[in-house]
């Protein structure tokens, strides 16, 4: 999709110079949306060079609610590059609509799936993070807060209903933010709820148990928080035709940062889901590629999931190898054994290296 942002009003069009704003896109889930901006004057058609890092941006949040502002986005852009076909100048990145975040909101629940996310720490300033928190769910509607002293300084944020209150965390003042991700991985270290692993400054929590969760919050850490996983139970929550997100685009212009105009992305459901089987095709076929070892002509093989029954018929069945010089003329003869779940075949003769593979496809008798 291709915009163009007044950089005098900072309006985004769908097209140059007088075209008409954008209200609306929609999109669908699963999709990689790629996104191409070019910046123009109010009269004019002609695409600016804003340089080649213009820290451009694109923010995704829900459109409705309570906090929506506050809340996380809820998908990331790639690096955005600047592309200059013709006399043009473009910036290019790619919306990645598989995020977790999307799930969660469309209630993509075809398997139980546990909730994870991770938090990208900040160190501390001269006592910055004292009486800091941030909010982990333990369900739909309960979370744990977690709260920052620095120097056993800080005060504990006020009680809130459903969530519960952990103990201070105590840092050092000045701890860069090693210290700090270590501090927090270690709070939660026997956590009956979830799991915490630090690597650098990053905690990834990961829930214990599988199921749907409230949102994760960085509330007044300054964290950066990612979802990677939307907890879910399998088909148990109520699935969503769309759902609408206010877009915001961010941008550096002469070293100031320059916001858009808001509009609305409708990101609606898909039939597609990622890993499920064609039952007109997939569900019946099976595909496999299989290392024959050295000097031997029996060759076992395995399919990735079983068929429903051992009545299948051969579709195709090859031996390659590319690698050797001068190969043996190898083929497939007399198959001695056939399950639902795979099936031992006789070569003409044996192999005289590792670099041999079979190649087959079965399908399922009709």
């Amino acid at each position: 999709m291709r915009f163009f942002l007044d950089v005098d009003n900072l309006t985004v069009r769908e097209g140059r110079g007088f075209g008409p704003h954008i209200s609306g896109i929609t999109a669908r889930l699963y999709s990689e949306l790629e996104l191409e901006f070019g910046f123009s004057h109010t009269d004019s058609a002609a695409t600016l060079d804003l340089g080649s890092d213009i820290d451009l941006e694109v923010l995704l949040k829900r459109a409705t609610g309570d906090q929506r502002y506050d809340d996380n986005v809820i998908a990331l852009c790639s690096a955005f590059t600047r592309t200059a076909p013709g006399t043009d100048f473009f910036y290019t990145g790619y919306l990645d609509l598989a995020s977790p975040g999307l799930q969660k909101l469309l209630g993509v629940d075809t398997v139980s799936r546990a909730e994870s996310f991770v938090f990208t720490c900040v160190g501390d300033n001269a006592k910055s993070l004292a009486g800091t928190y941030l909010d982990v769910p333990t369900s739909t509607t309960e979370w744990k807060r977690a709260y920052f002293t620095v120097d056993a300084t800080g005060t504990a944020p006020e009680a809130e209903a459903d969530v519960t209150l952990l103990a201070a965390i105590d840092l050092n003042e000045d701890d860069n933010a090693v210290a700090v991700a270590t501090a927090l991985a270690t709070a939660f270290a026997a956590d009956a709820d979830f799991t915490a692993v630090r690597v650098d400054d990053t905690v990834t929590f990961t829930s214990k148990t599988t199921g749907r969760r409230a949102d994760a919050h960085a509330k007044t850490s300054g964290f950066t928080l990612t979802l990677l996983v939307a907890g879910a139970t399998a088909f148990t929550a109520a699935d969503e035709d769309e759902v609408d997100l206010n877009v915001e685009i961010n941008f550096l212009k002469g070293g100031k940062i320059q916001s858009a105009q808001h509009f609305i992305l409708t990101v609606e459901n898909s039939l597609r889901r990622p890993g499920e089987v064609n039952p007109l095709y997939g569900g019946r076929v099976r595909t496999t590629t299989t290392a024959i070892t050295n000097g031997v002509s029996t060759v076992p093989v395995e399919f990735a999931t079983p068929l429903p029954s051992e009545k299948w018929r051969e579709r195709s069945m090859r031996v390659f190898n590319t690698t050797d010089a001068t190969p043996l003329n190898l083929w497939p003869g007399i198959v001695t054994e056939r399950t639902a779940a795979g099936f031992i075949v006789e070569l003409n003769a044996n192999t005289d290296s590792g670099n041999y593979v079979l190649e087959s496809t079965v399908e399922l008798n009709p």
